[in-house]
């Protein structure tokens, strides 16, 4: 199971179409309340963290670097002069420190990099390979952020580079900017394939104006190529030939009346088919074509038509943006949404998704389990040791707490490195441990929390009362209504489950070696 979940505001213009698609499709998303709709510019995540674009510095106080200047810059493959600055969002916390979120995978850092979310696209190739497309223009702000920080001072290219490298890891490449962002000029539609926009596709009388254009976006297509990605040339963009003309070619974003482009790639968890959600259309043409292309290359279109706009409506958004500008994606552990409203999202996609045993499937699931185990130990373990200098009065709870962090290390290495099927034995030596604290020690309620995730995933039987556990255990431990000892028993009931599933399954034989 994915840990993305899909990010948008409420005020969205396609909220109506991505709730029906990801509720259908079973995937997780987050509404949030923000009235700013273009979401994608919030923020990016690296390897290690999550990059909030809401740093307070001298050069990033206001909402556009406008304020500053601007900086010039001219390329021979666009037919025009652009104006680069980066949109910086200063003194914003965004939706970022609500409740509903604490919960992400990632530290978070605020940040004035100037790579908006359109600039970006962090994909995979056919073989698997990771990497992250970043839009020359980006380099371009932050060469201009640069300058105003040092006047006079000298930076490469390379160096400007090498920020994002230690943002994203080796595997950073930069794609020339057709368009004000990538996702204009082209579609990440699943792994190991993209759609370039073909810009052969322009009217007749300004095929010298994109003449250029449509060179540098072969040479896009070789160097994606290159990196073990399939690449298809189709005109994802159509345009108003009068309306090129009044912009004299150059603000072509404006004149388009057909944009296929800006959308998201999902995973159905209903039937696992890949799915691209972008724009509606009245170009009925331009859709059935669009519809052939991705049919052959096994991904199904979804058009976003439910929003009470007609197509053209739709598509007239599209001049400031579209539905890829209007969505994220943040990574959230599931092991650690019991105190979030998430919570209530991860149980209705659990409760509805049939999961089949599997002998990989559990040792993996065994593997994550004992790792987080760990990782939360020794979180509260430095916790304990940060809370206790100076504080003799708490030396009974705190040597306590300190031998249940020290077994529950001890319990980790036992059953970490090996693939374990007697699971009512497992939740008895943790109950052991965690039963020593207080009635309503924060150990006891994240274990258990992680527990039940943990059963969730194994058996689909197990899943009602595990997540009913999940979600009332600590109301009822606060409030004394459900004793811990209804608690520990239902949970070893659950493992008993598990237990009993697997000695009658067909793995019988395989688990015998373990």
């Amino acid at each position: 199971m994915s840990n993305d979940v899909i990010i948008f505001s409420k005020y969205s213009h396609y909220s109506n179409d991505l709730h029906f698609f990801l509720k259908t499709h079973k995937c997780h998303y987050k509404e949030i309340a923000s009235k700013d709709l273009w979401v994608r510019d919030y923020f990016f995540q690296g390897l290690r963290k999550t990059y909030i674009r809401n740093k307070n510095s001298e050069y990033a106080k206001t909402q556009t670097f406008e304020k500053y200047g601007f900086h010039k810059v001219q390329t021979d493959y666009l037919p025009g002069t652009d104006d680069i600055y980066p949109w910086m969002h200063a003194d914003d916390e965004r939706f970022l420190h609500d409740s509903d979120v604490q919960s992400i995978e990632q530290t978070l850092k605020s940040s004035n990099r100037a790579l908006e979310g359109g600039n970006l696209f962090q994909c995979k190739n056919k073989y698997g390979k990771t990497f992250h497309l970043i839009g020359e223009r980006a380099l371009f702000a932050e060469k201009a952020l640069f300058l105003h920080k040092h006047p006079g001072a000298q930076v490469s290219p390379g160096q400007i580079l090498s920020r994002y490298k230690r943002i994203f890891g080796p595997n950073v490449i930069i794609v020339p900017n057709l368009t004000y962002h990538l996702d204009l000029q082209m579609s990440y539609i699943k792994q190991g394939l993209f759609i370039l926009n073909d810009f052969s596709s322009i009217p007749l009388c300004f095929r010298h104006v994109y003449e250029k254009t449509v060179i540098k976006s072969r040479e896009i297509r070789r160097l994606l190529q290159d990196l073990g990605f399939t690449v298809i040339m189709f005109p994802l963009v159509i345009y108003d030939t009068e309306k090129l003309t009044f912009s004299n070619g150059v603000s072509h974003n404006f004149a388009a009346t057909s944009n296929l482009a800006n959308g998201i790639n999902i995973t159905s968890n209903i039937n696992y088919k890949k799915l691209f959600i972008t724009l509606d259309t009245d170009n009925e043409t331009h859709k059935r074509n669009f519809t052939r292309v991705l049919s052959e290359n096994g991904v199904i279109p979804l058009f976003a038509n439910r929003n009470g706009m007609t197509a053209v409506e739709t598509q007239s958004i599209f001049t400031g943006g579209g539905l890829r500008c209007q969505t994220n994606m943040i990574r959230i552990n599931p092991h650690n949404v019991a105190a979030t409203k998430i919570q209530s999202m991860f149980r209705s996609h659990a409760l509805q998704k049939q999961v089949k045993p599997a002998i990989n499937r559990n040792r993996e699931i065994a593997a994550v389990f004992f790792k987080d185990l760990r990782l939360f130990s020794f979180q509260y373990k430095s916790h304990m040791e940060s809370q206790h200098f100076g504080k003799t009065l708490f030396q009974d709870q705190y040597e306590l707490k300190r031998h249940q962090v020290k077994f529950m290390l001890r319990l980790c290495d036992k059953y970490s490195n090996r693939f374990c099927y007697n699971y009512q034995r497992v939740v008895k030596d943790i109950l052991s441990i965690i039963e020593q604290g207080s009635q309503n020690s924060d150990i006891y309620i994240t274990v258990v929390s992680m527990l039940a995730d943990h059963f969730s995933k194994l058996l689909p039987t197990a899943q009602t009362i595990l997540f009913d556990t999940a979600k009332n255990f600590m109301g009822n431990i606060k409030r004394k209504i459900k004793p811990r000892e209804e608690i520990r028993q239902m949970l070893l009931n659950d493992a008993s489950q598990v237990d009993l599933y697997y000695k009658k399954s067909v793995y019988c034989s395989h688990l015998k070696k373990w």
